[in-house]
């Protein structure tokens, strides 16, 4: 239990409380909850070296200060007010903003350089940190949690340069947590198409069978190494979840929710199968089945136009759209060469340039070397 000074803040129906914590306080008494795609825990990204140790060094100078406020939340149950000026937290603060602050004390905390320690030890006494508390209950209440994991994605967004890619699987998690598994129905609009394109692109990237599983650049990925990112790859799908959910439903009809699994399935399935014809046809862009960092051809320059034929195919004959895919593949006269880092396509990356290669796959076009 601790005690803080508070001024009482509400909006609309947030009740907030603005309080001073120490350095000591601060650093004892928060936690950091970390985006997991693996079971959709938490919300935070993983902290960027780069910045924090930039504040940690900050720290360092006389006369530094961060006056900004930390953003924090916790369940209404966990704090109460004892008068007009005084409340008592019994639970450790869930950071929304500001995990890089507290990474950066850290760093001075731990001695990452000369003289850090002793600046860590001089801070305890002279610093202290402006915090608002959002009452909020976590997973426990719906409406809650998803304000929590909107002021995160909100103050990220418009704030400062973050990872789209955590944003992209956390607003995917909103949605699906506020319509698709508390709702028995739901509406096909362009909100439930992006979500879906976001969660099969996820789910694509987790089955360990399917080539996608672990190509995909998720939200809580510590680097970049692998060839899409899941904000690029869901874009691409989403034409194909467009046509299939509207063959399938018809066009901003309500359904119920537990219907939207079969295109789902149907979809997942549908990228699989076509990857495979992809592999057969370019099988040097890969090895032994598997992404080669040598080749574009699983980077947003051949999934574009690779998943935009297959929307041409889906479209034209929703049935039996890979026959056709295949069909377009095997003949085509691009060569596995030209997908090469440095070959025919690299660099197109526009939307024009998607379409040119689409007309090249099909023998429609011919791509000159610039």
């Amino acid at each position: 239990m601790n005690k803080f000074k508070y001024i009482k803040i509400q909006q609309d129906n947030v009740q907030m409380y603005l309080i001073k914590m120490n350095v000591d306080d601060l650093l004892t008494n928060s936690i950091i909850e970390r985006y997991d795609s693996g079971d959709d825990t938490g919300y935070q990204r993983q902290p960027i070296p780069a910045h924090f140790k930039k504040i940690s060094k900050y720290l360092m100078t006389n006369g530094a200060i961060l006056p900004t406020a930390i953003l924090a939340a916790l369940s209404p149950d966990k704090i109460k007010e004892i008068n007009e000026s005084e409340l008592e937290i019994y639970e450790d603060l869930r950071i929304v903003d500001g995990q890089h602050r507290i990474k950066g004390l850290e760093e001075l905390k731990n001695g990452y350089t000369t003289g850090s320690m002793e600046r860590f030890e001089s801070m305890r006494t002279i610093y202290e940190f402006p915090v608002v508390v959002m009452c909020l209950t976590p997973e426990s209440d719906l409406k809650s949690s998803i304000k929590e994991v909107d002021a995160f994605i909100n103050i990220n967004n418009k704030g400062k340069r973050v990872n789209t890619n955590l944003a992209k699987e956390l607003s995917e998690q909103v949605h699906r947590r506020a319509n698709i598994e508390n709702q028995e129905f739901i509406i096909i609009d362009d909100e439930l198409i992006t979500n879906m394109s976001t969660r099969i692109a996820k789910e694509l990237a987790s089955i360990k069978d399917c080539f996608w599983y672990n190509n995909i650049i998720l939200g809580d990925a510590i680097d970049n190494k692998k060839p899409i990112s899941i904000n690029a790859f869901s874009k691409a799908l989403k034409p194909i979840v467009s046509a299939c959910f509207k063959q399938n439903f018809g066009d901003g009809c309500k359904i119920k929710t537990k219907e939207i699994e079969k295109p789902k399935d149907m979809i997942i399935k549908l990228i699989n199968d076509a990857w495979d014809i992809v592999i057969l046809k370019w099988s040097d862009c890969f090895i032994n089945n598997r992404y080669n960092i040598n080749y574009n051809i699983c980077k947003g320059i051949g999934v574009f136009p690779i998943l935009g034929l297959l929307y041409e195919c889906y479209t034209k004959n929703p049935q039996l759209p890979l026959d056709d895919f295949k069909n377009i593949i095997n003949s085509s006269a691009v060569k596995s060469s030209d997908w090469l880092v440095g070959g025919r396509f690299t660099g197109m990356s526009s939307g024009q340039s998607i379409k040119q290669i689409i007309k090249t796959i099909k023998n429609e076009a011919e791509i000159e070397l610039s």
